[in-house]
């Protein structure tokens, strides 16, 4: 009967939880509790506020031990409204649902949901291959989730665009995409670009490429701190802001003990060669503390949520 309640009371719910447990008024299980029933939500202005909470978790529950079962509960609570809207433009469609389609499709794909995946890639061969038009609205979408089970063609093909395009928002577009590849192979080419002699590319052009991964989670990550490790002197000798942008990223995106303890590692081996300062390695040790803190006083109630999810599965079957 979620319907009895007008779409724009049940965005405002949503968004008033949001706030509450970012205020710490409120636990974060709430919020996840009253967006449960959002696996019969096809309206875009409750998914616009639910993006905004989904947008604040993503970063501080991808790599935790509820990562598998918080990335299940978006993929079932995506389903409904990805597959009436799909990927490509409905005919006398309402702008809303335009607009929903770009969160759908961005939540489905980043939460592995199998027919988003496949429809993306389908696309962006299409538009690879066939020249096929993508709509200006939906090109980041598509160009990054059709990327992430894509393979060697179409990276390579998305990087030959990138380098031969002189419209920067266009190599902006692409930049930001490539980092979206579930390819560790992929995503070290990636990065080599912004060492690579040869390739003309901007100062901000390679801090965007040696910082995009961090915003993908866990795995992408752990393959930024593993390629600095490697490339940090070669990083820091074309321009040593580039390393202290990457270190930056890096610092507000560690969410486990292993990622902390390799960017530990990481800024010991800087300190050592004075390339950082002690007051640089601090600060950067401090940022880390975001997530910490996060996980010290506010995940019990997000575990014990998922916790009861998974207690009630197993009863039901």
């Amino acid at each position: 009967g979620f319907e009895s309640i007008h779409y724009r009371n049940r965005a405002q719910l949503i968004d008033d939880s949001f706030n509450l447990a970012t205020a710490e008024f409120i636990e974060f299980d709430i919020l996840l509790g009253i967006m449960d029933y959002m696996k019969y939500e096809e309206d875009y202005i409750p998914w616009m506020a639910a993006n905004r909470a989904i947008s604040f978790l993503n970063p501080r529950l991808t790599g935790s031990k509820v990562s598998k079962d918080y990335q299940e509960f978006l993929r079932t609570n995506i389903a409904a409204i990805f597959n009436r809207l799909g990927i490509e433009l409905i005919p006398n469609e309402s702008r809303l649902d335009r607009y929903a389609r770009t969160i759908a499709i961005n939540v489905a794909c980043r939460n592995q949901l199998p027919e988003c995946l496949e429809k993306s890639n389908e696309e962006l061969n299409a538009y690879l291959i066939d020249q096929k038009r993508i709509e200006p609205e939906y090109l980041t979408t598509i160009y990054c989730n059709g990327l992430r089970i894509g393979g060697a063609f179409e990276f390579f093909s998305m990087q030959n665009r990138m380098l031969r395009s002189s419209i920067q928002s266009e190599r902006n577009n692409i930049i930001s995409a490539m980092a979206c590849t579930q390819s560790i192979e992929l995503l070290n080419a990636y990065l080599n670009l912004a060492i690579i002699p040869g390739i003309t590319l901007s100062f901000d052009e390679k801090s965007r490429i040696l910082t995009s991964p961090a915003t993908h989670g866990e795995e992408w990550l752990i393959v930024m701190l593993k390629f600095a490790e490697r490339y940090y002197m070669f990083i820091h000798q074309d321009d040593p802001n580039l390393l202290l942008n990457m270190l930056t990223v890096i610092s507000k995106s560690v969410v486990s003990v292993h990622s902390t303890e390799l960017f530990m590692n990481l800024l010991g081996n800087l300190r050592s060669q004075n390339i950082i300062t002690q007051e640089v390695m601090l600060s950067l040790l401090m940022n880390t503390l975001t997530f910490y803190n996060f996980y010290d006083d506010r995940m019990d109630p997000i575990y014990q949520f998922f916790e009861q999810r998974r207690l009630g599965s197993t009863t039901s079957a």
